[in-house]
């Protein structure tokens, strides 16, 4: 067009400027940007590409990603927040630590997860052994509450064993779930398979085995039966399950509720013992694999949330053999406190814990007692080995 002074300048298309006498196409800051489909992006008055949002999404830069925040709920004692490379944390409510993005109430004696190659090393500590009589879904052999303090501290396996962990050492695979694949709990295993599979676990890393056997028959993994045990003592270097007080120590990492996740009552007041109850008002389906959301059967390992000493699936998956003879009313031997114990000198059926794949959410709880001949197998129970601790001068 020509100005009222008779020069000539360009009016330019949308998307163009004016260059002297020539229109150049604009560079547009939001070419190439997509927000990753979930927004859309506009320019801002710095001529800066900006993103923002549909709902349900947060902004990463020039991205729209899923909210990180969405079903992070801090144990309902928490706000999550988001960090700069978009993970959350959890900012607990007074009286709460943030264990990955839960907020739990636990003791001094958890300061966090001290894992290394499938091993955590569980401090020595007293704690609170047990179930306390008003606990929902409580049994008799719970109790009384009662004091217990280990005294050393001590390896626990992070994980089960898995099928692969035994067939790599016993050279077959019991499992009647084998389908399920080598990441998953070993399971149709004897107490007297589990103290078997310990001792050579030992003999292969040329540590101190900590169990005799003798008198054996039938083989490992298919028939052992009938075997005399002799248990070396918690000063046994080599690997071996853990006592049952040890057990429940690991297992509760310092919390004080029916599970380490939280409480087995809902947020309507309701307690979640059995399967026609509402499972869904519990967390407990995020730590564990059990009749509510188990499909029938075992899953892998390490695929639910470890507790805070970073162990995984001490709820459902298999129950799991711990060292001790069953005995109803031992607790009561350590009705003012004990010290490392290893439960009775003798008995007929060995304790199992932690509940399984096929049990309901009141047994699964981390009092929940059961037991089993030392040749009973099962399709539900699996184990997981402990080991003391050397000391400095070892």
């Amino acid at each position: 067009v020509i100005s009222g002074s008779g020069e000539a300048f360009c009016v330019c298309n949308e998307g163009f400027r004016a260059d002297g006498l020539t229109c150049v196409a604009i560079d547009n800051p939001c070419s190439g940007v997509t927000c990753s489909d979930n927004g859309t992006c506009v320019v801002t008055g710095s001529g800066d590409a900006f993103c923002i949002c549909n709902e349900g999404y947060h902004r990463f830069g020039n991205q729209c990603i899923e909210d990180p925040c969405l079903g992070v709920g801090c144990s309902g004692h928490g706000t999550c927040a988001i960090n700069d490379d978009a993970s959350t944390f959890c900012n607990c409510d007074e009286g709460y630590r943030n264990f990955g993005n839960y907020c739990l109430q636990v003791d001094d004696c958890v300061t966090g997860a001290d894992c290394d190659e499938g091993w955590c090393l569980i401090p020595a500590c007293t704690f609170e052994m047990g179930s306390p009589e008003y606990e929902k879904c409580r049994w008799f052999v719970e109790g009384p509450l009662h004091s217990v303090t280990i005294t050393r501290p001590f390896y626990m396996q992070q994980t089960e064993v898995t099928q692969g962990d035994w067939h790599r050492l016993i050279g077959n695979n019991p499992s009647r779930f084998s389908d399920c694949g080598e990441d998953c709990p070993v399971e149709n295993v004897s107490w007297y398979d589990a103290v078997y599979y310990a001792n050579r676990l030992s003999e292969a890393e040329n540590l101190e085995s900590c169990y005799r056997l003798d008198g054996c028959t039938g083989a490992v993994g298919v028939d052992l039966n009938n075997c005399n045990v002799f248990f070396k003592g918690l000063d046994c270097k080599g690997y071996r399950l853990p006592t049952e007080a040890e057990w429940e120590y690991a297992t509760r990492a310092g919390t004080k509720t029916a599970y380490w996740i939280g409480s087995n009552i809902t947020d309507g007041g309701d307690p979640v013992c059995m399967g026609a109850d509402d499972n869904a008002g519990i967390l407990l389906h995020e730590a564990a694999w059990y009749n509510y959301n188990s499909e029938g059967r075992t899953h892998p390992v390490a695929q639910k949330a470890a507790n805070p000493f970073g162990l995984y699936d001490v709820h459902g998956n298999v129950f799991e053999w711990v060292y001790d003879w069953f005995d109803p009313g031992y607790y009561q031997t350590c009705d003012e406190g004990c010290e490392d114990p290893r439960g009775p000198d003798e008995g007929l059926h060995r304790v199992v814990r932690g509940g399984s794949w096929g049990y309901y959410a009141g047994f699964v709880r981390a009092a929940f007692r059961n037991f089993g001949g030392p040749d009973h197998r099962d399709v539900g129970v699996g184990f997981r080995l402990a080991r003391t601790a050397p000391a400095p001068e070892d």
